[in-house]
């Protein structure tokens, strides 16, 4: 029996992967629509330099030394698997994004000094290529491709926090 592409692949078909883990169901719908964005090939594979973007996109944070860490792992692989990827995912909560309430107060306290409930998207594209762990512009454009500003260029960040959350 061949293996299902990410496209056809059932969550019970999922599950047979050793790394998947306790997820449930759901998690694993969620994983694999994720995953599905970079399986260009639709093979349950990605490559090596996506995976940075993808754990972003699930919430998994991980600094640059963690990250390069996670790479060196992989050795000289080009391909990330989607068990492996899922292995990752199973790891201690490393760089992984708080609760709601605190990430609230960090929009509030970080990015919103003035408690408007929204954030300028020029500014936060600004904030997230200079400050801290930069994105580059496109991993920026794949974040808030999910987030439209309204006409003066505004996104509440109430739609981010249940995003990023989801």
């Amino acid at each position: 029996m061949t293996n299902p592409s990410t496209e056809t692949a059932t969550v019970e078909h999922l599950r047979t992967y050793n790394d998947i883990g306790s997820f449930t169901d759901a998690q694993i719908t969620e994983i694999r629509k994720v995953f599905r964005i970079f399986d260009q090939n639709v093979s349950l594979t990605m490559p090596i330099e996506k995976l940075p973007v993808a754990l972003r996109a699930l919430g998994r944070i991980p600094t640059e030394v963690q990250m390069q860490q996670i790479l060196d792992e992989f050795g000289d692989s080009t391909l990330v698997y989607f068990g492996e990827f899922c292995a990752l995912l199973n790891r201690d909560p490393w760089g992984m994004l708080g609760s709601e309430t605190e990430l609230r107060s960090t929009f509030e306290n970080l990015f919103d000094p003035r408690q408007t409930g929204r954030l300028n998207k020029r500014w936060l594209i600004h904030q997230l290529t200079t400050l801290g762990e930069t994105l580059t512009q496109k991993e920026i454009n794949e974040m808030l491709v999910h987030f439209d500003a309204d006409d003066e260029g505004e996104i509440e960040y109430e739609d981010m926090i249940h995003q990023l959350l989801k």
